[in-house]
């Protein structure tokens, strides 16, 4: 790449967080009030809460490395960076930033195949963690004392996604006629909402 498409990437990149900050976030939630959520927490709570960043910021690159074999963890960050911080903030934005990945993954050479399996083992894992991590965080606040019949109802709705989810990638890779059967009535399911 040469130094010019890097600075105009670079200003791009820094145009588009601008771009986010200053016209879609106002759109859709009050700033005021997140900058009052956050001058209300403790020193402890953004200390950990920094900490709970950083550790997502890092760790998911761990995975896309794993699941692209020959991507380095630094464009595993900036591809991990870049395409989630549209998906959270643009409307439609998931779509946008699979496109970007695919257009990074390009840039560097891999392959759309490669990019496809990455993109979908590492979307299903996501998936999976966060259909999990709900129960995870019930079972704390059990053990903590907080046994509301509400928190257990939730934890037992919880488990239930993940095993639907599960359940539902089992038979999508069992069978093409079943992953067809899943689909149609998916399509019905979604249609109809």
């Amino acid at each position: 790449m040469t130094r010019w498409k890097q600075v105009a990437s670079a200003l791009f990149s820094i145009g588009l967080v601008i771009a986010m900050a200053w016209y879609f976030l106002p759109q859709f939630t009050s700033v005021s009030e997140i900058k009052s959520s956050i001058d209300s927490m403790s020193t402890v709570e953004l200390v950990t809460l920094g900490i709970a960043a950083l550790w997502n910021l890092v760790t998911y690159t761990f995975v896309m490395v794993t699941t692209m074999p020959g991507l380095t963890y630094r464009q595993a960050f900036v591809v991990t960076e870049s395409s989630t911080a549209v998906s959270n903030t643009v409307p439609g934005g998931g779509a946008m930033g699979i496109a970007m990945n695919y257009s990074m993954y390009s840039s560097w050479g891999f392959s759309r195949s490669r990019g496809s399996v990455s993109l979908l083992l590492s979307g299903v894992w996501n998936n999976f963690v966060k259909l999990g991590l709900p129960i995870f965080a019930i079972a704390i606040v059990a053990i903590q004392g907080g046994r509301g019949g509400g928190r257990i109802l939730v934890a037992l709705a919880g488990l239930g996604g993940l095993a639907f989810a599960i359940v539902v990638f089992w038979l999508l890779l069992r069978s093409q006629e079943g992953a067809h059967n899943i689909g149609i009535k998916a399509g019905k399911v979604a249609s109809w909402l």
